[in-house]
């Protein structure tokens, strides 16, 4: 127990000090052609699209960095920028990409992707990911401004991907409808022809007003969409990949409590050049009491600079008090690193707590009902 008291202690204390990130968000526009029923997004009625100088400012700073970094283009609607503007934006970073030193990827709801937008993929080498939520009668809160549903469009978008063989992955919000249906919903992206699918649980975040709720059933989802993966393994799964490691380490090592992979921050950068950590979900958020998250503007100072004030940040230090107490309690720690800051912030109003509805549901049941299949 001591050395494991200390391993705890010297960990904590390494995140104030020591932290990664090899990725960044951007916001190209607050846009979106979609009004989800659970979308975060408070300002998605608004149109700002990011500027060049902001995006030149953000070249500038990865240059200075000088490391790999890849480029997340997400939220609003990334395709309701424009094309020439979205153009115009990526050939800021064109002298890095080209040099290997960024690589782009973008989430979109698909229902604007054309022939032209396939072709700009594929020249600027953009990785696609889609955010569907299965066939037309799981796909219901995915609307329009008019409040129709677009499943269609969206399948338009994707056969224009699938026409110009622009391999994509895909993101499922899950409803309650959708956990007494794995199996379907695992031979649905099979037959979508997507490499990889994640699932999100329900959660409350930003401006939507779900209720953080406990969903006991996602654990036989969890074990029911094991069986089906395991069934016909053809497409990966986020979740499946993410416990099947942690299970094969805790085997290897003998314990589930071991120190889990070094806080990545995500920083994100909004359209107008604000910078926020640890949750792309933070940005645009109102929060007096952290000043908005926002921990500066790469159009006055470096995202090197800005990163480095980190371990001062009230919010940040806060939310290092919040790992160190799951360290020290849950048995499930080495696998979820402590939680999502974002979780713990609109579930409870602070960094600083434990357990959140989110972690019961995609952290301990996906663990449980995988083991479950296991030992069946």
């Amino acid at each position: 127990m001591p050395e494991l008291k200390e391993t705890i202690r010297s960990y904590s204390e390494k995140l104030l000090n020591d932290f990664s990130f090899n990725k960044i968000v951007l916001q190209p526009t607050t846009t979106c052609n979609l009004n989800c029923t659970y979308c975060y997004l408070a300002d998605r009625d608004t149109h700002h699209n990011m500027s060049i100088e902001t995006a030149n400012a953000i070249s500038e700073s990865i240059e200075k960095i000088g490391k790999p970094i890849l480029l997340i283009w997400h939220g609003g609607e990334p395709l309701a920028t424009g094309k020439q503007h979205f153009i115009n934006l990526l050939n800021v970073f064109e002298k890095l990409r080209l040099k290997k030193i960024i690589r782009h990827c973008i989430q979109t709801n698909a229902t604007l992707i054309d022939a032209e937008w396939c072709e700009l993929f594929k020249y600027y080498e953009i990785k696609v990911g889609i955010s569907t939520d299965g066939p037309d009668e799981y796909n219901q809160n995915r609307v329009n401004w008019a409040n129709k549903q677009v499943t269609s469009k969206i399948m338009a978008g994707i056969n224009f991907l699938k026409q110009y063989k622009i391999r994509f992955s895909v993101i499922c919000v899950l409803s309650e409808k959708h956990l007494q249906n794995a199996k379907l919903l695992y031979d649905y992206f099979v037959e979508l022809g997507c490499s990889s699918v994640g699932f999100n649980s329900p959660e409350r975040e930003g401006s939507n007003d779900l209720v953080a709720k406990d969903f006991p059933e996602l654990q036989n989802f969890w074990k029911e969409l094991y069986q089906a993966w395991n069934h016909n393994p053809v497409i990966r799964v986020r979740e499946l990949t993410y416990a099947l490691s942690w299970i094969d380490s805790s085997i290897r090592r003998g314990t589930t409590r071991f120190i889990p992979k070094l806080l990545d921050l995500i920083p994100t950068i909004s359209w107008n050049g604000n910078v926020v950590a640890l949750s792309p979900e933070f940005s645009g958020v109102h929060a007096p009491k952290y000043e908005n998250f926002i921990l500066g503007n790469i159009n006055h100072v470096g995202l090197d600079q800005i990163i480095q004030l980190l371990p001062e940040i009230h919010y940040y230090k806060e939310y290092v008090e919040g790992i160190h107490q799951c360290e020290k309690k849950c048995e499930f720690f080495s696998f979820c690193g402590g939680g999502q800051a974002s979780n713990k912030y609109f579930e409870h109003g602070l960094l600083n707590t434990m357990e959140t509805a989110y972690c019961r549901n995609v952290k301990k049941r996906l663990i449980e009902g995988v083991l479950n299949s296991l030992e069946q």
